[in-house]
C-alpha cells in the first residue's frame, strides 16, 4: 500500500513537471510571438518613413530641377 502511494506521488509529481514545461514553452511561444509581431510593425514603420523620406527627396530634386530650368537668364 505504501509503495503504491509513493508510485502515485511520484506520476504526480512527473505529471505536474510536464505541465509545467508544457506551459513554459506555451509562454516562450508566445513571447516569441510577440516580438516577431514587434519587429514586424518596427520594420514596416521604417519602410514607411524611408518611402517618405524618399518621397520629399524626389520632391526637393524636381523643385531643384525646376528652379534651374525657369531660373534668372543673364
Amino acid at each position: 500500500m505504501l509503495k503504491q502511494r509513493e508510485l502515485d506521488l511520484r506520476a504526480m509529481d512527473m505529471q505536474r513537471k510536464a505541465q509545467e514545461a508544457a506551459e513554459k514553452m506555451e509562454l516562450n511561444s508566445d513571447q516569441f510571438d510577440e516580438k516577431l509581431d514587434f519587429e514586424r510593425l518596427k520594420l514596416e514603420t521604417q519602410d514607411e518613413q524611408s518611402d517618405e523620406r524618399l518621397a520629399v527627396a524626389r520632391e526637393k530634386m524636381e523643385k531643384q530641377n525646376v528652379g534651374k530650368k525657369t531660373g534668372p537668364r543673364g
